[in-house]
């Protein structure tokens, strides 16, 4: 039997942490019935209040809504306006002509008009930009200086469109993956080089990790129906194929996060965590509850899993903590004692530095940063008086809210009709300022920041109209213009549904949140 795992740091009051057990999967007690019930005066359920973490995957339990991106806009992307998801853009208000022409004249005019303008808009090729091999677009013509399309990747087959679940790059590729298929796409051209479908004997894929590791090693899981995530596989980005993929436990997971180091491919979710080795998915090491009678919550991100815990035994006194493991050994590096009846985790909105969402009751959420130390930071309430909750994205998201810079977070967010970006210090849980600039759609967050740290935004006025790339000043927001970029007449940009990537040569690649748009977009400047 393998070697027992490092010991987690003891639970004050718990009498001694369990350490990790030889390798099997998480929480698993050979032939012991699923967890007992709580005992009287517990709460209903481990997280009851909170439909969003999901049920517990006991037998008999119904599973939780569907994992992935839903059918409609997610948190904090309401459908307002021009806004709308998947998403026709909305009807283009008419300026009322000041000259006065005979009614025939006009009517034939604007029918003319309207025709014209619905085959630009939607109709295939249009004259604007070479076809590529696979069906795709080539730059337009008379390219202006800034970001210029160098080309579109062919829409999917009618039907087999889907919602994205993750997005890879490398230095030659982009990738993109949805439930139906994970495909990468030339950097070069935009042509297709290879598509991963899902095997034999599995619906469609769940989820995937949010980057891959230095040998282009990246994690997926898959649905083999109901619901069930619990089959891991790995996909080498260089040659598109799946390495292997294994079911990782003996109850059903479902909505799991993935990570991916050199070693390992780790996994968290509503009812169970653990780590698998890169190479051929066989068990790491194995989280061991403080108590059997103990629910958890966990999310995989970078090289931890984040997990919060609450038992309901007699015997142990403090009921809740949050631990921050090592990915790769199972060891607990930060352990944190939780006080409220309900506290758990929620997600993980950053890897490096650590930055997790934590729910703890109506109106309770809070955000909690972790200094260099591994150290708890200030507590930051999720919602202010007389506005919404912020809305943020898990670290595994393909679909940027939100993006860490120092000690400073950013927040894709609704302000009136268009979105904002807000800026808090995680050190001193405050909010510093909120930006929307100047164009009429607001700010689109862009993934990452600059090697200096700044955070860059789309400043979008519409649908087909030229945008910007411009940076935030880290201080005060201020708005500064980067490049202005171009978007091909005949192809339908919604930037709020679109995720952005700039990579280490400064050209962008566009992700689109449903591949029934075109499914990738790839800009360089001039």
């Amino acid at each position: 039997m393998p070697a027992a795992g490092p010991a987690a740091p003891p639970a004050p009051g718990s009498g001694g942490g369990h350490p990790p057990t030889a390798a099997a999967f998480p929480a698993q007690y050979g032939d012991r019935a699923p967890q007992a019930p709580p005992p009287p005066g517990a709460p209903v359920g481990p997280f009851a209040p909170y439909a969003s973490a999901g049920p517990q995957p006991f037998a008999g339990q119904a599973p939780p809504p569907a994992y992935g991106y839903p059918q409609a806009p997610a948190p904090g992307l309401p459908p307002y306006g021009g806004y709308g998801y998947p998403g026709s853009p909305a009807p283009v208000v008419r300026r009322r002509n000041p000259v006065l022409l005979y009614g025939g004249i006009v009517v034939g005019v604007l029918g003319v008009a309207i025709v014209i303008g619905l085959v630009i808009l939607f109709g295939g090729n249009g004259g604007n930009g070479d076809r590529t091999a696979d069906g795709g677009t080539g730059g337009g013509d008379g390219a202006a200086s800034g970001y210029n399309t160098a080309w579109t990747a062919a829409k999917p087959p009618s039907g087999s469109s889907g919602s994205m679940l993750g997005a890879w790059t490398t230095d030659k590729l982009a990738v993109r993956g949805d439930g139906k298929a994970i495909t990468a796409y030339n950097l070069a051209d935009g042509t297709s080089a290879w598509t991963i479908a899902p095997p034999a004997g599995v619906k469609e894929f769940c989820s995937m990790s949010a980057a891959a590791n230095s040998r282009r090693i990246a994690a997926v899981s898959l649905n083999t129906g109901d619901g069930d995530c619990s089959t891991l596989g790995a996909v080498d980005l260089g040659t598109g194929k799946l390495l292997w993929f294994k079911k990782v436990g003996t109850e059903k997971i479902y909505s799991p996060t993935l990570s991916v180091t050199d070693k390992v491919v780790a996994l968290g979710s509503s009812s169970s965590l653990g780590a698998f080795a890169v190479a051929d998915g066989a068990p790491a090491w194995t989280y061991q509850p403080r108590d059997e009678n103990c629910s958890v919550y966990a999310s995989a991100a970078g090289n931890t899993i984040v997990v919060s815990d609450r038992c309901y035994s007699s015997k142990i006194t403090t009921k809740s903590v949050l631990q921050v493991l090592d990915a790769e050994s199972g060891k607990a590096a930060t352990q944190v004692t939780l006080s409220g009846t309900s506290e758990r985790l929620s997600s993980v909105i950053s890897a490096k530095p650590l930055v997790v969402e934590m729910s703890n009751g109506s109106d309770g959420d809070y955000l909690m940063g972790f200094d260099s130390a591994g150290k708890p930071t200030a507590k930051l309430p999720t919602k202010e008086a007389g506005s919404d909750s912020l809305q943020f994205s898990d670290a595994s998201d393909p679909f940027t809210l939100d993006v860490v810079s120092g000690s400073t977070l950013y927040v894709q967010n609704r302000s009136g009709e268009k979105y904002a970006i807000e800026a808090f210090d995680l050190t001193g849980g405050k909010k510093l300022w909120e930006q929307a600039g100047t164009g009429r759609q607001g700010l689109r967050l862009v993934s990452g920041t600059d090697k200096d740290g700044a955070v860059r935004a789309v400043s979008a006025d519409g649908y087909n109209d030229p945008a910007r790339l411009v940076k935030l000043g880290p201080a005060d927001g201020a708005v500064t213009d980067i490049a202005p970029i171009t978007v091909p007449k005949n192809q339908l940009m919604i930037y709020s549904l679109t995720q952005f990537v700039i990579g280490d040569d400064g050209a962008m690649t566009a992700f689109t949140r449903s591949s029934g748009t075109g499914p990738v977009m790839r800009f360089t400047r001039r």
